[in-house]
């Protein structure tokens, strides 16, 4: 059953069709739950903590700052086992599927609570030999906004995302860029990707199946310079990480962030 939850919650996001030639992610075995991950960034903590349902589906993440801050993204789940809603805060994320399970289309909507500040921005995803190839962002009115490349290595994990304007023009508004290791990410049993230092969240066109050991990301509209971090990590008996060490090549002089990766037996 273990892992029959494991290619059905984690697969439902990149399921790949019935062709031969079709790329197959092969997802760890694992008896165990990530409950949370601690940063420890000099003197300040983040803490992200995470829930499952009773076929250990995860259906809460809260981030915890400073000062009490917390965030919360809350997941909902069709009959299928699908991933088809996510809440955040004022953000809705809903996901279609093709009959085949694919997923072929992402929807947010957005309303403020204090004005009318209303809008909806919709993916579609396209695929080559099982793995998201491109996708498509729409504006609210309809109008194609930004294509979106990726290229992956050998297990099928991303190693680059590029989104680029719909008018042609050669330039990157974003960039996220990784290296992998070759143990367990704890993250794949529930569809979650590291998209920064800072940040686990659950990402529909991010795959993940192992560790990354190098992560950048530039936003052309990013009013510092962009976080690049190398990261090493030490690991349990099962291959998964307990402890990491990131440190941002960037800024050669800033103390490492540390991380402490907590779980709980799968039941």
């Amino acid at each position: 059953m273990k892992k029959l939850i494991l290619i059905v919650f984690s697969g439902a996001l990149f399921l790949t069709s019935c062709k031969k030639d079709d790329f197959t992610y092969d997802y760890p075995d694992v008896d165990k739950l990530l409950m949370s991950v601690t940063r420890i960034d000099g003197d300040t903590e983040y803490s992200t903590n995470f829930k499952y349902d009773n076929q250990n589906r995860l259906v809460e993440i809260q981030t915890i700052f400073p000062e009490d801050l917390v965030f919360s993204d809350s997941f909902y789940y069709n009959n299928e086992g699908q991933l088809f809603k996510k809440v955040s805060g004022d953000y809705v994320t809903t996901y279609s599927y093709h009959s085949t399970g694919l997923l072929i289309e992402q929807n947010v909507h957005y309303k403020s609570p204090d004005s009318n500040n209303e809008w909806n921005a919709k993916t579609e995803y396209r695929y080559k030999n099982g793995k998201i190839s491109k996708g498509i962002e729409y504006s609210t009115e309809g109008e194609i906004l930004h294509y979106i490349s990726y290229k992956y290595d050998a297990r099928g994990n991303t190693l680059e995302k590029l989104v680029r304007p719909a008018d042609g023009s050669d330039i990157n508004l974003i960039e996220i860029k990784f290296r992998y290791d070759t143990k367990n990410n704890p993250h794949a049993v529930s569809g979650l990707s590291m998209l920064n230092g800072y940040s686990y969240m659950q990402s529909a066109d991010i795959k993940q199946v192992n560790n990354p050991v190098y992560s950048s990301y530039s936003n052309l509209v990013m009013s510092s310079l962009p976080p690049e971090y190398k990261i090493s990590y030490e690991y349990n008996a099962e291959g998964l990480p307990v402890k990491a060490v990131m440190n941002n090549v960037r800024f050669s002089g800033q103390e490492p962030v540390n991380v402490v990766f907590e779980y709980r037996d799968m039941e």
